[in-house]
């Protein structure tokens, strides 16, 4: 099981002041969860910015640059993550 998911961007962003047009999403946990919720008052919007910028662990201002159609790629690969792993057939069940 990997731990991470690589987007590639078809629009590059400045991080930490390099042009970058590969970033890396490290799986979730229950406390990343937790902190976009506490951070966020109920925003939903905001809940889901919260938790990208810390799985990508790049800036509010960083994510701020994302072209609409990479920001599309973020999202499918959160969702990916939250999504229950196939099980594999054959197992003694």
């Amino acid at each position: 099981m990997t731990r991470d998911a690589k987007i590639d961007l078809d629009w590059p962003i400045s991080v930490g002041g390099t042009e970058v047009q590969i970033l890396t999403m490290r799986r979730p946990r229950v406390i990343d969860i937790r902190v976009a919720q506490e951070q966020s008052a109920g925003d939903s919007a905001r809940k889901e910015l919260i938790l990208l910028r810390n799985l990508l662990e790049i800036t509010e201002d960083e994510l701020d640059q994302v072209d609409i159609a990479d920001y599309g790629k973020l999202q499918e690969a959160l969702k990916a993550f939250m999504s229950p792993r196939p099980r594999k057939s054959g197992r003694g069940r």
